[in-house]
């Protein structure tokens, strides 16, 4: 698989993550190769996620060389220091053009493959801020900044705004389901479209941008917005 090496120094390397493929190895991954296996068959050595997307989440993803170099990359997350900016279409217009969202997100008491806002004692605090980019009647083009980086995040606020991302399939409402059928939205619209850090040994930092892959363009202008 080709796979869109971004940046790359001697301690770590980012790529522009394609669609359709599972980061890690998981108890439902077990038919299927996953993206760290397929990099380490690649480069003929082992390789260390320092955080990840999910399956249908495409665009920068960071990945170390070693062990202490993936430690070292996410203290930068655990300080909130890395900068994280994401583009999705969603259903709807959200009510304010820029806002800040913040709820507590956990695993879900009833779904354990789902993430939930209901306070449980794993519960941690999330802020997600958004900005309308672009919007049509059925949909609208948000740029995202997460400031903390919890699993499903951004979905699951979306979906706490009454606005879901097209094409999830995890935390829709009706409508965002009909409108996802209707334009025929197959694939979670969630792109990571910069991360910003500072490479190990180095004094400034690096901005990463992964190029709008060309089946979210495509849905985008379906659904009537400009990218």
């Amino acid at each position: 698989m080709d796979i869109d090496v971004l940046y790359e120094d001697k301690n770590c390397f980012v790529i522009n993550k394609p669609s359709g493929l599972t980061v890690h190895p998981a108890a439902t991954t077990k038919s299927e190769k996953t993206l760290v296996e397929i990099l380490e068959e690649e480069r003929g050595e082992k390789v260390f996620l320092v955080h990840r997307l999910d399956k249908d989440t495409t665009g920068c993803l960071l990945i170390a060389k070693s062990e202490d170099a993936c430690e070292k990359l996410q203290e930068q997350f655990r300080d909130r220091s890395v900068n994280k900016t994401y583009f999705a279409i969603c259903y709807g217009i959200p009510k304010e053009e820029e806002a800040i969202i913040e709820a507590p997100v956990g695993r879900s008491l009833v779904n354990r493959t789902k993430m939930s806002l209901f306070k449980t004692s794993t519960s941690k605090n999330a802020i997600t801020k958004y900005k309308v980019i672009s919007k049509s009647d059925v949909a609208s083009l948000l740029q995202c900044e997460i400031e903390t980086g919890r699993t499903h995040q951004i979905r699951v606020h979306l979906r706490y705004i009454g606005h879901p991302i097209l094409g999830d399939d995890k935390y829709f409402i009706d409508a965002s389901e009909r409108i996802s059928k209707e334009f025929s939205v197959e694939k979670i619209c969630l792109h990571a479209a910069e991360l910003a850090f500072v490479p190990i040994n180095a004094k400034e930092e690096k901005a990463i941008i992964a190029t709008i892959p060309e089946h979210f363009k495509s849905i985008a202008d379906r659904c009537g917005l400009s990218v």
